[in-house]
């Protein structure tokens, strides 16, 4: 089976957009890379992502650098659903610790740029 890949960049080439969902199971980061002049010009108002399915293929430290840097000016947020809190995340460690949280089971939440 053949599937066809074009970069949200290329799909979204002009304008504003509104909202970037993203469900695409461990492949996250990729698809941000595929967006980030949309990212870096400031194109986009909200990115969600479920960290449970970035945590699939979490590299630590590293991962949470690139994760941020993709989505740079922007105030990313941790949406925990088991006790409905909402934390800034400020640092790379902040969402490396979180996520490594994830990895082990004690939480589900979700990650909104």
């Amino acid at each position: 089976l053949s599937v066809a890949m074009a970069s949200v960049d290329s799909l979204w080439p002009d304008g504003q957009l509104h909202i970037l969902k993203l469900s695409v199971t461990g492949f996250e980061i990729p698809v941000l890379r595929g967006a980030q002049h949309l990212l870096q010009e400031m194109r986009v108002c909200a990115v969600f992502l479920s960290m449970q399915l970035v945590t699939i293929d979490w590299g630590g430290l590293h991962t949470a650098s690139e994760l941020l840097e993709l989505m740079p000016g922007m105030d990313l947020l941790l949406y925990v659903h088991s006790n409905q809190s909402t934390s800034i995340v400020h640092s790379a460690e902040d969402l490396n610790r979180f996520s490594l949280e994830v990895l082990n089971g004690g939480l589900r939440g979700e990650l909104v740029g």
